[in-house]
């Protein structure tokens, strides 16, 4: 008899046991790390998560505080180097703090989970600026503009805007790409923004992480980028040559020559930049016009640039490019024009179409430059200047810099 008692209460036991340790499980606590504020005058911490539990210490009001755990509306804490629990009814979320990135990818998906075999929840481009909310491993957990929340691998991305541009004067800032929208901000000169995108002779630039709105091109200059003209092919012509002197400035310089310079700092700038580039005259040669159309088809140019000095009249001055196809030619020679008038503080005689054989033959995108007027004496002493001809260089580089990311 005494035997089935003891069996039956080591049953009883073992029940009670089971029961509590079943109960226990419940109530195990679930990883919940945060930040938190009180919000009550006096915040007592406590040996368990009960109010039954003993006070271990306390916290003020406005006091920020680390939450490590959750347990049926108890918070985990470290006070007085201990653990203890508070009542997490009485604190208040402090929100984790985001941080800016920017898409370096042509796109980049966003997705439901850190995995790229997860839904795609949104497509981001180049340059787009997203709101970081959590690392994860080789993942961030983003905010995209438009406001969705997914995933992005994190080595598509980078902490600097990939492209900029920068108001060379004050500008309306509209909602959409042409002036019929309404402003949703006055930018001023020297202003500078990430790029979004670009449509015709508009620019959709990051006003903030969630704001955009768009901006006419010309009234930019977009940031050098080099690693736009890493590899590109850049056909260079000095004008004339050989039995060719072209123009002749009124001291007596010879328009071949000073293209030739001209060339030669352009193409040193070019080759730093990563571009690959052919000269269709390296020395005092003459090639005909329809040879170096040849060397541009030949290379399959990314770009044709004729080089030349002008002349008419003492009085003339400034500086003009000239196109033949718009839709080919135009957008280089805006660029380069905007450049160089930029650079050398020339007269802006400005873009116009010229019925010239080396870009009216030529199926690659191609202008012809006139760089200034060697006729006016003034004109000629400034172009042969050390300076004028290392910011013509600049000019043009930047320029054509500029046509290769308005068509990225």
């Amino acid at each position: 008899m005494a035997n089935k008692i003891l069996s039956k209460c080591l049953i009883g036991i073992l029940l009670v046991t089971c029961f509590f340790g079943t109960q226990h499980s419940t109530y195990a606590s679930t990883p919940s790390t945060y930040s938190a504020t009180v919000t009550a005058t006096t915040l007592n911490v406590r040996s368990t998560p009960s109010t039954s539990g003993s006070i271990i210490g306390s916290f003020k009001y406005n006091q920020r505080i680390n939450v490590l755990a959750e347990q049926n509306g108890w918070g985990k804490v470290m006070v007085r180097q201990k653990s203890g629990w508070i009542a997490v009814r009485y604190v208040k979320k402090v929100a984790s703090p985001t941080t800016n990135a920017y898409v370096n990818a042509t796109t980049l998906n966003v997705r439901s989970t850190p995995s790229t075999s997860s839904a795609v929840v949104a497509t981001l481009k180049k340059g787009q600026a997203i709101t970081v909310l959590k690392t994860s491993g080789a993942w961030l957990q983003i905010k995209t503009p438009s406001g969705k929340t997914g995933w992005v691998a994190k080595q598509y991305t980078s902490t600097q805007p990939t492209s900029k541009l920068t108001l060379t004067a004050n500008a309306n800032l509209r909602q959409g790409p042409g002036t019929n929208y309404p402003i949703v901000k006055k930018g001023k000169k020297n202003d500078t923004y990430p790029i979004v995108t670009k449509q015709n002779d508009w620019v959709k630039i990051q006003l903030s992480a969630s704001k955009t709105a768009w901006v006419a091109s010309w009234l930019t200059s977009l940031s050098a980028d080099p690693s736009v003209l890493k590899g590109k092919v850049l056909v260079l012509d000095p004008g004339h040559g050989g039995k060719d002197s072209g123009t002749i400035g009124a001291d007596g310089t010879y328009e071949k020559t000073v293209a030739l310079r001209t060339a030669k700092l352009v193409e040193s700038r070019l080759e730093n930049a990563g571009a690959k580039v052919v000269m269709t005259r390296d020395g005092d040669t003459y090639p005909t016009l329809s040879d170096r159309v040849a060397i541009s088809h030949k290379y399959h140019a990314d770009a044709f640039i004729s080089m030349h000095y002008n002349s008419a009249g003492k009085s003339a001055s400034g500086i003009e490019s000239y196109y033949y196809t718009e839709s080919k030619d135009k957008n280089l020679a805006t660029y380069i024009q905007k450049g160089l008038v930029k650079y050398t503080g020339m007269k802006d005689l400005g873009v116009a179409k010229g019925d010239f054989h080396v870009i009216r033959e030529n199926q690659d995108p191609a202008t012809l430059l006139e760089l200034g007027f060697l006729s006016n004496p003034n004109e000629e002493d400034k172009i042969l200047t050390n300076s004028f001809q290392q910011n013509a260089a600049k000019g043009i580089v930047e320029g054509i810099t500029n046509y290769f990311n308005s068509i990225k």
